[in-house]
Parts: C-alpha cells; structure tokens; sequence
C-alpha cells in the first residue's frame, strides 16, 4: 500500500475522524500493514503493548485464560475496530490476547507515536473519547441482553447486527462470519446450546439454514420476537464493528 492509500484509509476510519491531514500523513508514514492467517497470535495477556493494532478485514478473538484454564471469549472483532484501544492508551501490557479467528489484515501504529500525537494534539482526545464512548454503549446494551434475553434471542440479536440494511424488509440471506463454536463463546453460551437456540429460531420464525448460509424469510417477525425482551426497538445501538 502506498503512503497517499495509507493515510486516505486512515482517515476514513471513526478513530481519526476530525485530525488533521498532516497529523495523518505523519501516523501513515509510521503505520504499518500486515495480514495474518487464521490461528495466528497477535499479541497475548501480559505482552508489553507496542502498537496500536487496528483490524482492516476479517475477525480476531480477544480472550482470556480462567484461573482453571479455560479460554474466555471477551469480544471477536472486525474492521475497522482498533484492539483492546483503552489498553494500549492507558496500560504498560495488554490484558487480554488477540488471535486471527479468520484470516485478517492490520494497520499497526507504534504507540508512542499515537500517544505523542494525542499530547501535542490534546483536543483530538475529546474524538477518541466519543468512539470509546461507542464501543462502551455497545457492549453495554449487549451485557443488558445477556441479563434480559432467552438464548434463542440472543442470537435472534446476533444474526439481527448482521443485515447490512437494518430498513430492509424483504428476506436476508446472511452468512455466519466465523466458526459456530466460536460464535456460541462469543455469545457466552454452549456450542450445543448454541445449536438448540438455531434449531428453535428455524421452527418458530422459519429461518432456514445450510452450513454457515441463514436464510431470514421474514425480518419483522425475528426484531418482534428478539427485541421484545430487551430494548423494544430495532435498529438499536448497532456497530457494524463487531458482532
């Protein structure tokens, strides 16, 4: 990628809306981009924070070890989402550890540069504030659905963050966008309940479903049937960064 590409796509993303083209022309000639297959660790719990990892394309799991072992999933995470952002602002290393979950690309800033930005920049905090505010609504809402919702809608919620159009009315065809067994973690739930709650949504709302292709027949009856329980409304606070 080309500086001039670099610096338009960063600029294009929601966490450097409003800085300065010579600020950005600054941070792209710094940035780097790389892409990494499935399975692939980039950073881990405990590792000293050096970057700024930004995903530009496909999905990465944010996770934690239990103290018996087990793997938490925190959060799987798409473009153009940045990772573990309030970490690499405010800790010395990261809390959690990023794996690709599907092959996926980076923009990658050194950190002592963005943070050096942001201190000869002050007013370009209030910015990166407003986004992690976004992101802070977002899993919120999500952690009141978790509270309020029956598995089925839960990830009734799930395939709802996935319509490209929230207006649309006629069916939607969808594709999972990674693994079942990850989806059923990221939504804090068993594989096989994960399945049951599938199962549930094709004999009540006539979802139909072929390996990972789900074919919506009809969109109102899945937003009556999912956001009755939680906020009542759809579209509600939405990110098109994660799901």
């Amino acid at each position: 990628m080309t500086p001039e590409a670099c610096t338009l796509t960063l600029q294009s993303l929601p966490l450097f809306q409003g800085f300065p083209a010579e600020v950005m022309k600054e941070l792209a000639s710094k940035t780097t981009v790389s892409k990494h297959p499935k399975g692939h660790m980039l950073f881990q719990h405990g590792d000293t924070i050096k970057h700024l990892h930004i995903v530009t394309h496909g999905w990465v799991k944010v996770s934690r070890l239990t103290e018996e072992g087990d793997e938490a999933v925190l959060d799987v995470l798409t473009a153009p989402h940045p990772l573990q952002i309030m970490d690499a602002i405010a800790a010395p290393a990261w809390g959690a550890t990023a794996t690709v979950a599907e092959d996926a690309g980076f923009f990658s800033l050194p950190i002592n540069l963005f943070k050096a930005t942001l201190n000869e920049h002050p007013h370009l905090a209030l910015g990166l504030l407003q986004t992690t505010a976004k992101m802070h609504q977002s899993l919120q809402r999500e952690l009141e659905g978790r509270t309020l919702q029956k598995t089925d809608q839960r990830v009734g919620c799930f395939l709802l963050r996935l319509v490209p159009n929230p207006g649309d009315t006629h069916p939607a065809t969808l594709t999972l966008p990674y693994d079942k067994t990850l989806l059923a973690a990221r939504l804090g739930m068993q594989p096989e309940t994960f399945s049951r709650a599938l199962g549930n949504l094709k004999r009540e709302l006539g979802i139909t479903i072929q390996g990972h292709t789900l074919t919506i027949p009809n969109l109102k009856s899945l937003q009556a049937y999912t956001c009755s329980a939680c906020s009542g409304t759809y579209p509600c606070i939405r990110s098109t960064q994660k799901a």
